[in-house]
């Protein structure tokens, strides 16, 4: 992937550490130097789901948090793109990506968040 802001190619800056995943305001945000970079929230589900397999083992596939963060994922995965032009695929969008960052950042899902943004940078 070529970003005309990086310093390198996009694999070397990654692995490098230059290239951090912030969450804020309900936004997951890619963070490179003092630039940041907003991440389309139909991506949130490949960063959410990451350890989500060791979170149902230790939890329990009943575990209300678990079942929180997969309700949470098929939402996401049902949102509508970026590009879509019907306009109430448009409100849709517009109305859920706000629902589902509402409901990642409720307290409930703190120590989820935490765990994200440790494994992810």
């Amino acid at each position: 992937m070529l970003l005309p802001i990086l310093e390198n190619q996009y694999g070397r800056v990654l692995e490098s550490g230059k290239l951090r995943l912030e969450y804020a305001d309900g936004s997951f945000r890619l963070c490179y130097y003092d630039r940041r970079l907003p991440v389309n929230p139909r991506s949130y589900g490949r960063v959410l789901s990451y350890k989500l397999d060791e979170l149902t083992q230790a939890l329990g596939p009943d575990d209300e948090y678990v079942a929180e963060l997969q309700s949470i994922l098929t939402a996401i995965n049902y949102l509508p793109r970026r590009t879509e032009s019907d306009p109430a695929k448009v409100a849709e969008r517009s109305r859920e990506k706000e629902i589902i960052k509402r409901r990642w950042s409720g307290p409930r899902l703190r120590r989820a968040r935490r765990t994200t943004r440790r494994t992810t940078n």
